[in-house]
């Protein structure tokens, strides 16, 4: 029971206040809810300045920074998203919400509407639309696949078409890749030279693998079986920069058919280069969209460009705002480091070291890369046009890739090239070690950039 004092202006100070029911009996001083509201108000001022006197110690001390770090530390990124995605990792496919949860979070929202009929729908199909199944394809040799349209947070791209990759789900070892006659047959004879040193940047060719039921025309259902390059790797970042001073064969010079895409692409990229008659017929030649999309980028004055940077949860840059136009190295050193650990804040030491230890080993493998190209045969037999380097980088490891070799063609005999030298119609260079050189230049850069920046 509760008994509260209205007034006690008429009671002298000190008076007590005393309540009998039955045997029992309470006192209480005498205090009006005026006087107990004025009573509890020095208390609340007290925790007030308390209150503020802790803010202050945490913001001076920096302590609450120093929690947040640690726990980003000692807690993956990965296993923290779960707290704002329902649970689920960032490559995790979220269950459908049942139909009778969706039905009362409906009656909810508006009470007052008629209850929805339910609809027919038709049984699910494979490939048909709207269906959460993954496509599947049974290959030759028991595997099975799954198209990169359907998983593409499974195997990251950096650039290039998001579907010309398959994930082989019978063996993590291994990717599939659509099947080129020109690129396989590299890949073949890369894996059969003895002793040659770019093998060890190549990665490793499992052969051919058909489709049940295709054809040896059918190339379409034909995979080249090659080494998972992100296998091991802890939600890895990864960066595609392609090489050489040129994008095109010698082959594609002469080739004068116009493409009406090209020219939408040029359009877009600068529509200053495009001539009159170009403008009127509306498409462009393919020699000429790749030679100008080289000349705008770093390609033509650094021997390489950075195509694509994707981290494993599909963040891209963004090929027109951030990438297409890099020539300068001042532009591309800062672009170069975002392949590296995120650095968590700026005096948290162990995400700097991250970052420092991975340039490091970056450095290291481009060395090791420049010495294997030059006492490599192949290399020195070969023009490498349109092949990349693949950074594949993680918070523990570093890896550097030669990846896209479908234009990788025998030099013609007599002629020999150093892979450094200016391209000029006909003298086959291609200018794939100056890119490989100007990129461990940069790296270098950068880390005179991090170690003066810790």
């Amino acid at each position: 029971m509760e008994v509260n004092l209205i007034s006690s202006n008429d009671n002298p100070q000190g008076t007590i206040f005393s309540v009998r029911a039955g045997n029992a009996c309470r006192h209480a001083p005498a205090m009006s809810c005026e006087g107990r509201e004025q009573a509890a108000r020095p208390q609340q001022d007290d925790l007030a300045k308390a209150a503020k006197e802790a803010k202050e110690y945490l913001e001076n001390h920096r302590v609450m920074q120093f929690v947040q770090t640690l726990l980003q530390t000692l807690i993956p990124f990965s296993y923290m998203s779960r707290h704002f995605i329902n649970g689920y990792g960032p490559n995790e496919k979220h269950a459908p919400v049942p139909a009778n949860l969706l039905e009362e979070e409906k009656k909810e929202q508006n009470p007052c509407a008629a209850p929805s009929q339910p609809k027919a729908t038709a049984a699910p199909t494979r490939g048909s639309e709207g269906t959460s199944t993954m496509c599947r394809c049974d290959i030759k040799q028991n595997s099975k696949v799954t198209r990169a349209r359907n998983c593409e947070k499974d195997i990251p791209l950096a650039a290039g078409h998001s579907n010309s990759v398959i994930k082989d789900l019978s063996n993590p070892d291994y990717v599939l890749k659509k099947f080129d006659r020109s690129e396989a047959r590299i890949y073949d004879e890369i894996c059969h030279a003895r002793d040659d040193p770019i093998k060890s940047f190549i990665s490793h060719y499992g052969g051919i693998v058909e489709a049940d039921g295709a054809s040896a025309a059918e190339t379409s259902k034909r995979f080249m079986r090659i080494g998972n390059l992100l296998k091991g790797m802890d939600n890895p970042t990864i960066m595609d920069c392609k090489l050489g001073c040129r994008s095109f064969s010698e082959k594609e010079v002469t080739d004068a058919k116009p493409r009406a895409d090209l020219y939408e692409k040029l359009l877009k990229l600068n529509p200053d280069l495009l001539t009159e008659d170009e403008r009127k017929l509306g498409a462009i030649a393919k020699h000429k969209y790749m030679a100008m999309r080289d000349a705008l980028s770093s390609t033509s004055t650094l021997g390489f460009r950075i195509d694509g940077i994707c981290s494993y949860g599909g963040q891209h840059a963004d090929t027109h705002t951030e990438l297409q136009h890099l020539c300068e190295e001042h532009d591309i050193v800062p672009m170069l480091m975002r392949v590296l650990p995120p650095r968590i804040c700026s005096f948290c030491k162990n995400s700097a070291s991250q970052q420092l230890e991975r340039t490091k080993d970056l450095i290291r493998k481009l060395e090791e890369l420049c010495t294997a190209l030059q006492a490599s045969q192949f290399f020195q037999s070969h023009e490498f046009v349109g092949a990349s380097l693949l950074f594949v980088v993680d918070n523990e490891r570093a890896h550097v890739h030669l990846i896209d070799l479908p234009k990788t063609e025998p030099v013609p005999e007599g002629i020999q090239i150093d892979h450094c030298s200016p391209w000029m119609p006909g003298n086959h260079e291609d200018g794939v070690l100056r890119g490989v050189e100007s990129l461990l230049n940069l790296w270098k850069k950068a880390l005179a950039e991090l170690e003066a920046s810790t």
